[in-house]
């Protein structure tokens, strides 16, 4: 694989493959934060934003 992909300088694409490793690869979170140097916190609120959004996209589709 490309190296650009697997290590994300942009902080969306950061954001975005953070969330795919908690979601689509199931890897506990506690290994997301060490992997992308996130505090628990900031994985929390980035968990929360991503659910806020899931459902405001739901909500109006």
């Amino acid at each position: 694989m490309d190296r650009d992909i697997l290590n994300p300088t942009h902080v969306t694409h950061k954001k975005y493959v953070a969330m795919r490793a908690l979601y689509v690869e199931n890897i506990m979170a506690k290994e997301v934060t060490e992997r992308f140097s996130k505090s628990h916190f900031s994985m929390n609120a980035m968990k929360r934003d991503n659910h806020k959004l899931v459902f405001k996209l739901w909500a109006t589709s």
